[in-house]
């Protein structure tokens, strides 16, 4: 009787242990699609709990989330993020469990073959190097009508199909100017429409007191 005692104790002992783990175990039910979103407005990841929380404040997400941002926040010193070097992954990780996971992703490995995603992209960002999220959409009809004018002067250009436009990602910074993205080995300078457009961007950029824009492009020679 004493055996099956001892045993019966033990038996509540683990059980309740196993429960009281699970009910201690925040919830982060939409980590993954945060991330995703992460991506996609900075084509990078955060690099700690602080830049996840800034962009979870900032975005505008569906009140579902609110939840998750007051996880994250009470248990800020307990998550970590990380990149697995070895793995090429982004890991999220709570006390010493693995809560998230997922591979690194960059344009410059996706253009090939998902080009007409990123092209109809364009990210920008403020003096704090924050992305713009709640006029995002505002700043890309202006850009977008304006390059499209600029790139009227080459339409004679275009009609040789030997002179189909090439695409490549570009970055503008007031303090760098206009530089490839990917580190593609073409030289901006041979090409007077990246002179026009950096011209433009310079306005752009102060008119609307920007850091940085990423964008895809058309390149041509003439």
């Amino acid at each position: 009787m004493k055996i099956k005692l001892i045993l019966l104790f033990y038996i509540v002992f683990v059980a309740s242990c196993l429960s009281t783990s699970r009910e201690d175990k925040p919830d982060f039910t939409g980590l993954g699609s945060v991330v995703y979103s992460y991506y996609w407005n900075h084509y990078g990841y955060p690099a700690n709990v602080y830049d996840l929380l800034i962009f979870l404040k900032e975005g505008e997400f569906p009140d579902e989330f609110q939840n998750l941002q007051r996880t994250i926040t009470a248990n800020s010193k307990q998550i970590k993020i990380s990149r697995n070097y070895e793995e090429n992954s982004i890991e999220v990780a709570y006390r010493d469990s693995l809560i998230y996971s997922a591979p690194i992703r960059t344009p410059c490995d996706e253009l090939e073959y998902n080009l007409s995603t990123y092209v109809s992209s364009v990210l920008f960002f403020d003096k704090s190097g924050q992305p713009i999220l709640d006029q995002k959409d505002e700043l890309k009809q202006d850009f977008v009508r304006n390059i499209t004018e600029l790139k009227k002067h080459y339409h004679s250009y275009l009609k040789n199909e030997k002179n189909l436009p090439k695409y490549i990602m570009l970055q503008f910074r007031r303090d760098n100017g206009l530089t490839t993205y990917c580190n593609d080995l073409v030289n901006l300078d041979r090409y007077n429409y990246i002179i026009e457009l950096s011209a433009y961007l310079i306005e752009f950029v102060d008119k609307n007191e920007l850091y940085k824009i990423i964008f895809i492009s058309n390149i041509y020679k003439e």
